[in-house]
């Protein structure tokens, strides 16, 4: 999208819906980049668990915590993360409603989500 078709569509809107627009994105790409200049150095994840015996050993066997954490750097910002599903496309998806019947007459529904049927070539 060039910056001629930005200027066509922002001249079909109000003035105060412009201003409000551009004054939003202005905002979080000045948030985005305090975000990088306040980035810190990755760190090892911390974990808080009651002490028992099966929790020790799954800390143990768990690969996690020989890994530094490091995000993606829009996911450093919350206000980056509220503006990205505006301005990237995002898939439909859908879901899959199961109801299950509690012993004491209660129901619970379970939302799964469908993958779209893909056909592998061989």
């Amino acid at each position: 999208m060039t910056m001629l078709e930005i200027a066509s569509y922002l001249s079909l809107l109000p003035f105060p819906v412009c201003l409000a627009v551009l004054g939003s994105l202005l905002l979080s790409v000045g948030v985005c980049l305090r975000g990088f200049r306040n980035m810190t150095a990755p760190e090892v994840p911390k974990l808080y668990f009651r002490e028992s015996s099966l929790n020790t050993h799954i800390i143990d066997k768990c690969k996690m915590q020989e890994r530094t954490f490091c995000p993606n750097f829009w996911l450093s910002s919350r206000h980056v993360q509220t503006m990205l599903p505006v301005i990237l496309p995002t898939a439909d998806v859908t879901y899959e409603r199961e109801y299950l019947q509690m012993r004491d007459k209660g129901v619970i529904a379970l939302d799964w989500v469908v993958l779209p049927q893909v056909k592998i070539k061989k």
